[in-house]
């Protein structure tokens, strides 16, 4: 109950869609239930984790909503444990040891998530959100030349930046990227 399945789902709905997470996972789930021995517990659970996974990927923009969403996985295979082993009246000490492994999975599956994702965004060249927010800090050596070298083009660019975010927002665009992207429209000035 400690292998941390539901981290592939978070690291796949980060890097990719939503949809392709949800398709893994109960891929997954189906996969690996015969190498388990058909443990109903552990289907069950890894189908709370995957729901509540999934439900996470679209509210995830920094490396703590990661770390959030695997607590919240923990928390709710914790409580499919719990329900799972009074509806089956299982021994208080089995049922104690089960929940507090699928606890700890969820939350290995957020450390595990944040441990891999910069090596999957720098080695297959993947722009995420958490790699935008990483860009756009105006702690960036590169931001920081240009507000050094050209100030005025610095805050060209952040009005810039502001226009098109809203302008994204309105159209339901990717408003993180273009505000980032309009920061680093005129580096060339530099």
């Amino acid at each position: 109950y400690m292998f941390p399945a539901a981290s592939s789902i978070l690291l796949l709905g980060i890097i990719a869609k939503e949809r392709y997470a949800i398709i893994y996972s109960v891929m997954a789930i189906l996969l690996l239930n015969p190498i388990f021995g058909f443990n109903e517990k552990f289907m069950i659970s890894g189908i709370v984790g995957t729901i509540v996974g999934v439900c996470y990927i679209k509210s995830i923009k920094n490396r703590t909503n990661i770390v959030n969403a695997g607590f919240a996985i923990g928390i709710a295979q914790f409580l499919a444990g719990l329900a799972y082993g009074v509806v089956f009246k299982e021994q208080f000490m089995v049922v104690t040891f089960n929940m507090v492994e699928l606890m700890v999975s969820g939350i290995a599956a957020g450390m595990t998530t944040i441990a891999v994702l910069p090596y999957f965004e720098n080695t297959f060249n993947i722009l995420t959100d958490i790699k935008l927010l990483e860009l756009g800090d105006f702690s960036h050596p590169l931001l920081r030349e240009l507000l050094l070298k050209a100030p005025g083009t610095f805050h060209h660019s952040i009005i810039v930046a502001t226009l098109a975010e809203s302008a994204c927002e309105s159209i339901g665009a990717n408003s993180t990227f273009a505000r980032v992207a309009s920061y680093y429209h005129d580096i060339g000035k530099t």
